[in-house]
C-alpha cells in the first residue's frame, strides 16, 4: 500500500474535530499530521505511523492498507468512538462550567451495574442528563435502554445520538445544522418520562446532539 493511498484513506475517516483530538492521542503535533495526511504534500505517510493510527481510532489492524468501504472497529475504549466521545463531552463542559462532564459512567444502582457512555451532573452532585452514543441511536431497543437509565438514575434528560450527529460532510461548514441531527431526546416531567424533539435550550448549538 503506498503513501498516497493511505492518506486517500485517512481523509475518508476523519471528520472535522478529530484530527486535533487524535493529534492529542498520539502525542504528536497537530501540524505535523496534517501534512502527513494530506495528499497534497510529499511527506511519508509511513506504514509504521499508519499501525499507530490505527490503534489509536480502534481499527482493525492494516485497516489502512485496505479498501475503505468497509470500516471495521475493534472493541477498544481508545477507538474512534471514545475518541469522538471525548471532544463532545470536553465542548460541553467548556459551556456548562458550573456543572460536571464525564464519559463511560458505570451506574450502579443495587447489584445492577448498568453503563451510560456521557453523564452531566448537577452541583449536587444529582444526574442532570445520560447519554448514549449509538450508530442504532433511533432504534427500539435503544431507547429502552436510555429511559432506562433515566428511570434509576432520576435523570432530567435523555438522549442517544449518532457518533456523526451534527457534523456535515462540508468541510467549510463550521455550525451544527438542524438537518444533520441525529438523535433521540426524551425528558422526566411530572413524574413521567416523555419524547422530546431537543434538549435543553442551545445545547444542539454547542455540541451536535
Amino acid at each position: 500500500m503506498s503513501s498516497q493511498q493511505r492518506k486517500q484513506a485517512i481523509q475518508t475517516l476523519l471528520k472535522r474535530g478529530q484530527l486535533k483530538k487524535l493529534a492529542v492521542e498520539l502525542n504528536m503535533s497537530y501540524s505535523y499530521l496534517s501534512q502527513v495526511f494530506s495528499p497534497a504534500t510529499a511527506i511519508t505517510f509511513t506504514s509504521k505511523l499508519a499501525r499507530r493510527v490505527e490503534k489509536a481510532l480502534g481499527l482493525i489492524d492494516g485497516q489502512l492498507d485496505k479498501d475503505q468501504q468497509t470500516v471495521s472497529f475493534q472493541k477498544s475504549p481508545n477507538g474512534l468512538l471514545a475518541l469522538v466521545l471525548r471532544g463532545r463531552a470536553a465542548t460541553i463542559q467548556e459551556q456548562l462550567i458550573e456543572q460536571r462532564v464525564e464519559t463511560s459512567v458505570a451506574i450502579k444502582i443495587g447489584e445492577i451495574c448498568n453503563h451510560a457512555d456521557l453523564v452531566i451532573y448537577n452541583k449536587d452532585n444529582s444526574i442532570f442528563l445520560v447519554a448514549e452514543q449509538s450508530k442504532d441511536y433511533d432504534s427500539t431497543h435503544k431507547s429502552e435502554q436510555l429511559i432506562m437509565l433515566m428511570a434509576i438514575t432520576g435523570a432530567r434528560y435523555g438522549v442517544a445520538f449518532a457518533p456523526d450527529s451534527g457534523l456535515s460532510t462540508d468541510d467549510d461548514d463550521l455550525k451544527y445544522l438542524t438537518e444533520h441531527k441525529r438523535s433521540v431526546w426524551y425528558e422526566s416531567k411530572d413524574g413521567k418520562i416523555i419524547s422530546t424533539a431537543v434538549g435543553p435550550e442551545g445545547f444542539y448549538d454547542y455540541s451536535g446532539i
